[in-house]
């Protein structure tokens, strides 16, 4: 959410729009935030969610190291948890809008 008002919506010059929610999806929920920001460029998707994306000017600090992990977190706790069809995707349309979201199963994970 935070993503998407920062980095979605604010730098659009008319605002815009962010949309959370859920839905079903065969066995699983699907929880998703959808914006109609600015969108990401194709190169910056592709690297998101690895370690290889660089830091830009904005993201260093002052030791050089990259500060936005956020989603990465988010992603390998998800991924970790609920399996490797359980992470983040990310799909974006520069310009137009971004959608990020995640599949959970319906049912209750024993421990």
């Amino acid at each position: 959410m935070e993503n998407a008002i920062k980095h979605g919506v604010l730098p659009r010059e008319s605002g815009g729009t962010v949309e959370i929610g859920a839905a079903p999806h065969g066995q699983n929920v699907r929880l998703y935030v959808y914006d109609n920001g600015v969108g990401i460029p194709k190169e910056k998707l592709s690297r998101l969610l690895t370690e290889e994306e660089p830091p830009s000017s904005e993201e260093e600090s002052e030791s050089g190291q990259r500060k936005s992990v956020g989603l990465q977190n988010v992603h390998k706790r998800l991924l970790a948890y609920y399996g490797e069809k359980s992470g983040l995707q990310i799909t974006s349309s520069e310009n137009a809008w971004t959608m990020v979201f995640f599949e959970i199963p319906l049912t209750r994970r024993t421990l």
